[in-house]
């Protein structure tokens, strides 16, 4: 086949040779500008140029290839060293000229209607080193094993199969980054136990149930198993994850649609000393917190342990952790009071234990986290009486509904200007309504089934207010 069957007349016009017109697109070690040229026009023509959402500049003469839409040269050169053409609507099969863009680093194709196979002529790309190709129609990925150089990989969307080989990731030993989500596979790929260089690993929204083979993956920093589903009630090889000694970022959270049991899992984890950020909503637990858990994890910011099934209490030494910003436990089986522990945590900005069998009063030591934000509590047996808040004027969110609270509400709490929703209903609260005149961001308020009197004060940005079965509401 001719170098361009289809060329405009204007660039037949300004090829410098009939010869150079003639050129085959095989065994081009190094294309020239009109070669280039003509590798970008053909992948044009075979992937629906006239119709993409954005052709800037694509095919009009006198503007160098260069400044085309999607494609980038790098400094004081010709050479195409990126292509990214996201969600732009090419279609179409892949035409076998495209392997001669041999400079080639980066390359963006997702969210597009691409079909058919990677061609084995892309072997000749050897310093591409980026990929994306989700969300396209790719029938067979067979061709990506020769990207020998390839650093990041992204698979989301191209429905690969529970049965189908991930083989074209068997030469992939330099790959640094890989997602595959969005796809139905059932274990972590065996072909990264030869990717010793690989730190980041998501593969949310599959079918996840073995973590067999992360163990061959110390240099691992970030797991995102999110949102798998099917029918596996058990998370198998767990143990895996303790060999992760550089691990930061952990997340196997599942709906509440298909939760999966994992036992053992939190004390698979007492090695990851540089976990920050532990997210395992909806992962059955079944059991208390290992003794050694917080001192175990110094630099954890973030602890999800949500709808766990956690038992037992809360740890007293959980200041140990003490960097952490968010902490969600609620939905749980937990008890007994909340540790001292968890008032020295001076950066928190989270905090939720809603629907357990806490007990004991909210201590004045709350005053110290002066960095909250949510307070959620709410589906507990909390007694005695509300602490003074007023330290805590970054809070936007209290929730404290359901327990067995007494005393009067915090006199100050209308000073806390930042606070959009409080809810103290369904506690023993007496006393006068606190004065909410200067909350002037308050949406939500809820202090219903207490015994209250008073009235509220009419506030502009409230939305929704119920204070029903207390005494002589205005």
């Amino acid at each position: 086949m001719g170098l361009l069957p289809f060329a405009p007349q204007w660039y037949l016009a300004n090829v410098r040779s009939p010869t150079e017109r003639q050129l085959s697109f095989d065994n081009i070690p190094l294309a020239s500008e009109n070669e280039t040229e003509a590798v970008l026009i053909d992948f044009y023509h075979h992937m629906n140029g006239e119709y993409w959402k954005n052709n800037t500049y694509w095919l009009e003469p006198d503007v160098s290839y260069c400044q085309w839409h999607g494609v980038s040269c790098a400094p004081n050169t010709v050479d195409v060293i990126g292509l990214e053409l996201h969600s732009n609507d090419v279609a179409g099969q892949l035409p076998d000229s495209f392997s001669n863009l041999t400079s080639l680093k980066i390359l963006d194709l997702s969210s597009n209607l691409i079909k058919g196979y990677i061609p084995t002529s892309w072997a000749s790309l050897q310093n591409l080193t980026s990929l994306n190709l989700k969300f396209n129609l790719f029938s067979n990925l067979d061709g990506l094993a020769a990207l020998t150089n390839l650093r990041r990989l992204v698979l989301d969307a191209l429905l690969i199969r529970a049965d189908a080989s991930t083989g074209f990731l068997r030469n992939l030993s330099k790959l640094q980054m890989l997602d595959l989500s969005a796809n139905y596979l059932t274990s972590i790929p065996r072909e990264i136990s030869s990717m010793p260089d690989l730190r980041y690993l998501r593969m949310v929204a599959n079918r996840v149930s073995s973590l067999e083979y992360l163990k061959d993956c110390p240099s691992l920093e970030s797991l995102d198993l999110a949102f798998n589903f099917g029918n596996a009630t058990s998370l198998r090889f767990v143990d895996s994850l303790s060999f992760l000694s550089n691990l930061q970022h952990l997340n196997i959270s599942r709906t509440t649609d298909y939760p999966i049991r994992a036992p053992g899992i939190l004390s698979a984890l007492l090695p990851l000393s540089q976990l920050r950020t532990l997210l395992l909503r909806n992962v059955f637990i079944n059991d208390t917190f290992p003794p050694t858990f917080f001192p175990s994890l110094p630099n954890l910011e973030v602890l999800d342990l949500s709808g766990a099934n956690l038992l037992g209490e809360i740890p007293k030494d959980i200041d140990q952790s003490a960097s952490l910003q968010e902490l969600s436990l609620q939905e749980n089986s937990l008890n007994g009071d909340l540790p001292s522990g968890l008032w020295n945590l001076l950066r928190l900005a989270v905090l939720n234990t809603t629907h357990n069998y806490l007990s004991g009063p909210i201590s004045e030591n709350i005053s110290n986290l002066t960095h909250l934000q949510i307070l959620h509590a709410g589906f507990n047996g909390l007694f005695g009486d509300i602490p003074d808040l007023l330290p805590l004027q970054k809070l936007s969110s209290i929730n404290l509904r359901s327990n067995r609270l007494t005393g009067s509400v915090p006199p100050k709490l209308g000073h806390m200007y930042g606070l959009l929703d409080i809810d103290l209903s369904n506690n023993s609260l007496s006393g006068n309504l606190t004065d909410l005149k200067y909350c002037f961001k308050l949406k939500f308020l809820d202090f219903s089934n207490n015994n209250l009197f008073g009235s509220i004060p009419q506030l502009d940005c409230l939305q929704l207010m119920h204070v029903v079965r207390n005494s002589n509401n205005g």
